[in-house]
């Protein structure tokens, strides 16, 4: 039988330790860098729950409004509940001068729609 050359490897010394700093340096700089990402994504991610949210409201008030439009389409008579259903407020102003005794003050009406 022979004998193989075996050659001893030296053991590893402590210098070793700090083999890769710039490669330890970039992937902890990579990490901070992606946990500022993930933070200012999720940041995104809540103000577009929120305006999605503002427009799905919109959306239903909308959606109401239609209905409501629909159910007063022929009206013969304006009544008290129909003035409560459509109009949120009536201004009334004053004429500056009255030229002719029929000119009527500017009325403006405010709809809830």
């Amino acid at each position: 039988m022979k004998q193989k050359n075996r050659t001893k490897t030296k053991p590893p010394t402590k210098t070793t330790k700090n083999h890769n700093p710039p490669k330890i340096k970039n992937y902890i700089s990579n990490n901070e860098s992606v946990s500022s990402d993930i933070n200012k994504y999720n940041k995104i991610l809540e103000e577009n729950a929120v305006k999605l949210e503002t427009l799905e409201s919109e959306g239903r008030r909308n959606h109401s409004r239609e209905e409501i439009l629909k159910k007063y389409n022929n009206v013969q008579k304006l009544d008290r509940d129909i003035m409560d259903t459509l109009v949120e407020y009536i201004e009334i102003g004053r004429c500056e001068k009255k030229v002719h005794r029929n000119d009527l003050p500017p009325i403006i009406i405010h709809w809830k729609f």
